[in-house]
């Protein structure tokens, strides 16, 4: 009931992390999911704090690590000092996160620039981490306190040899690792749980999110390995058929740490505030939101709302540049500059060691660096104005980029907020 409870509540307040005015108290990685883990373990069995269930001789066989048991302390420790100093700024009861009360509160709890950051963007991205670890951490252990009062998992009978063979088994119904075979063993098993999750409709085991969050680290080493990028291709593309759901697995893979350990650039905007009036996200979940949204738009679920760009959505040639770009497309946010140049040119290097061959990645550094093109003409330029159309054609240059490019921003600007996108601006791109 508790974990019925924990997922509606998670729900109702924008199931992730990284609302830009985010819930403190009841948002995912709030306090309350917390107070949820510290209630499901005494109740179990019957401790007091985290640390009784740290070593092999604690309740449950030590389901916590010394690791994890400090991450709970100190996000403990910073969610409440946030929560008393937006009750006191606010002068009420206040669980939301505000605008207006966040340079306010980073200044109080000593957050001052640094660099091309502020304070509020430092306090915030701070606050951020610290969730995003209590998000992975209750939504491993909250499965693994029930799981260690019914017993071990039922591990399926070994009849599937290409799946053992590949280092995984079925648990509860759910994709595990096989023992010694970890990402913090091989960590390019990382990347292929996910594809054979995704491949069989199967589900994650709990206890295989808890070894990719500890073999995060070693995903660094798969860098220059060309079947680790061939492996994030296909999670990230799919084949254009049935497997337009990217936004899945890279949600994963950044809730667990792993994609910014394989895409330094990535790790960057991890967190990384968007202070404007209509994002809802931060950079990272904005991101993977338009992934999310270009998966709708290929699988037919947007044809009403996007009509144009959902027609031409089968008919590109260079489906592979169109994804990356969107991954990149606010890579360099925050960095001070023209971030359209910025990750312009971060995209000839990246796109490479993701396998891309020089067209692909020629397109790639192309669309990042126009990606607000069509939206900076349609919304505030003279669209029956000749001259308006030329520029964008002399600027454009070829129908495949066109094509491209108006995916790309239906993607990006219905990925900002729900609010932002409405039939005028449909009109107008």
């Amino acid at each position: 009931a508790k974990q019925a409870e924990r997922a509606a509540r998670h729900r109702r307040f924008g199931d992730t992390p990284f609302m830009v005015e985010p819930n403190i108290k009841e948002g995912k990685g709030g306090l309350r999911d917390l107070q949820t883990l510290y209630w499901l373990a005494r109740y179990v069995f019957g401790t007091f704090a985290m640390t009784e269930l740290v070593g092999a001789g604690a309740p449950g066989g030590g389901i916590l690590s010394a690791t994890e048991a400090r991450a709970c302390k100190r996000a403990w420790d910073y969610l409440w000092t946030v929560r008393f100093n937006l009750h006191y700024v606010a002068g009420r009861a206040e669980e939301r996160l505000t605008f207006d009360l966040q340079p306010v509160i980073g200044a109080r709890m000593g957050y001052t620039r640094h660099g091309r950051q502020d304070g509020v963007e430092r306090f915030m991205r701070h606050y951020f981490l610290v969730v995003r670890e209590v998000a992975r951490v209750t939504g491993v252990l909250e499965p693994a306190v029930v799981r260690a009062a019914l017993g071990p998992p039922a591990i399926a009978p070994a009849t599937d040899a290409a799946l053992l063979d590949g280092g995984f088994v079925l648990a509860d119904g759910k994709v595990l690792f096989v023992a010694g075979r970890e990402p913090m063993a091989e960590p390019i098993q990382l990347l292929r749980i996910l594809q054979v999750a995704r491949d069989r409709g199967l589900k994650l085991h709990p206890l295989a999110l808890r070894a990719m969050i500890r073999g995060a680290r070693r995903t660094a080493e798969l860098r220059a390995d060309p079947r680790a990028a061939a492996l994030f291709l296909d999670l990230l593309c799919g084949d254009g058929e049935a497997r337009q759901d990217g936004a899945q697995w890279l949600a994963i893979l950044n809730e667990t740490g792993a994609l910014g350990r394989y895409l330094p650039d990535w790790r960057r905007i991890v967190g990384q505030m968007q202070f404007d009036s209509y994002h809802v996200y931060t950079v990272d979940m904005h991101t993977i939101h338009a992934i999310g949204v270009l998966n709708a738009i290929e699988r037919g679920e947007l044809s009403e709302i996007v009509p144009v760009a959902s027609g031409l959505a089968h008919h590109v040639q260079s489906r592979r540049a169109l994804y990356v770009a969107l991954l990149l497309h606010d890579i360099a946010k925050g960095r001070g500059g023209d971030h359209s140049e910025i990750g312009a040119e971060l995209a000839l290097t990246i796109g490479p060691a993701l396998g891309l061959d020089p067209e692909e990645t020629e397109m790639v550094s192309w669309l990042v660096l126009h990606h607000l093109l069509l939206s900076q003409t349609a919304f505030s330029r003279d669209i029956d104005d000749p001259k308006t159309i030329l520029d964008l054609a002399d600027v454009v240059q070829s129908p495949e980029r066109l094509r491209l490019l108006l995916i790309l921003t239906v993607s990006d600007i219905r990925a900002v907020s729900p609010k932002v996108w409405n039939g005028w601006k449909a009109t107008l791109l």
